[in-house]
């Protein structure tokens, strides 16, 4: 591996994210690399509760004295300590920028689950800007490995529960495949199809956002098609597009593509955002469904559906606290 002078390794404090130090050296030894320990802290708004303020000072400086203790499991590989707050996912992904390898684990605290959910290092995966590799971790029950979950246990569960209703909309994303403008419907209904989505951002030739595609578009454009085959008269203004003189074009040249079809006026959101931001654009915007998620580069990395932030669950956790 040519030129491979800085390997990031991405840690969550737990025993299975902690099983690819072991990796990172054994690379960082063979290249003559460094490695950087990465650890990303998700940092909750304390609002105006002083026992909250506290608790997410402690967690934080807890956090920061877990990562300095780590260390290469030989001596003699150079290394060095990032710590960094924000959303895990995009975070690692913006420091891959800089790095030439990515050694991490597909495990972290919350195990197999939220590796089928979406997790971390899929994201890391899918988004990374250099080589990634993942090492397979056992699965750690709650509370028995190193790290936060061995301290906090089940104490200060409403404090907790208040944590858990500022999640990350990438806990909750879909990741799905953007569709290019020029694609054909066709194509596009066969790909949501085999990924049992009901929704994908549309991108242009640079890869910018453009439009969201949803079932509801598919249904009309079915709907149209059908008008047509039928020789409806009322489809032709729908179908035949009129050019900047006043004239219907005789061609249906891009009838087929989903940029006739795809909604172009995107609501969207960042990567970064919370789940409530997600909630908060649902409830100003009752007509959609759908959520296009965006990177730091105004990419479509993600679909946020309404179903998935269901405002209840957030709202029971936040009176918890009150």
């Amino acid at each position: 591996m040519p030129n491979c002078n800085r390997i990031l390794c991405p840690v969550d404090l737990s025993e299975n994210s902690l099983g690819a130090i072991e990796l990172a050296t054994t690379l960082a030894k063979e290249n003559d690399a460094k490695i950087v320990f990465y650890h990303v802290a998700t940092v909750w708004d304390p609002g105006t509760s002083p026992e909250l303020h506290k608790y997410v000072q402690a967690s934080i400086a807890e956090d920061k004295a877990q990562l300095d203790e780590i260390r290469p499991t030989d001596p003699s590989v150079e290394f060095e300590h990032h710590f960094v707050l924000g959303n895990a996912g995009p975070e690692i992904v913006k420091a891959t920028k800089e790095s030439d390898m990515v050694v991490m684990a597909t495990h972290g605290r919350s195990g197999i689950a939220r590796l089928i959910m979406g997790s971390v290092a899929h994201y890391v995966l899918r988004y990374a800007k250099c080589p990634v590799y993942l090492v397979k971790g056992i699965e750690v029950k709650e509370g028995k490995g190193k790290g936060k979950g061995e301290s906090k246990g089940e104490s200060k569960c409403e404090t907790q529960k208040s944590i858990e209703s500022e999640m990350f909309v990438t806990d909750v994303m879909h990741q799905v495949p953007p569709l290019h403008g020029f694609e054909t419907m066709e194509s596009a209904l066969k790909g949501l199809n085999k990924a049992r989505e009901t929704a994908a951002g549309v991108v242009d030739g640079s890869g910018n956002c453009v439009g969201i595609l949803t079932v509801t578009d598919i249904e009309r454009f079915r709907d149209l098609e059908k008008r047509f085959e039928e020789k409806d008269e009322t489809v032709i203004d729908e179908i035949f597009e009129v050019d900047k003189y006043g004239m219907r074009r005789c061609g249906t040249y891009n009838f087929d593509q989903v940029q006739r079809h795809m909604t172009k006026e995107v609501i969207s959101l960042r990567d970064t955002d919370s789940i409530k931001d997600a909630i908060d654009l649902f409830e100003a915007n009752p007509t959609i469904h759908h959520l296009v998620v965006l990177d730091e580069d105004d990419h479509a990395v993600g679909i946020v559906d309404l179903a998935n932030v269901n405002r209840s669950n957030f709202v029971g956790r936040e009176k918890a606290t009150s």
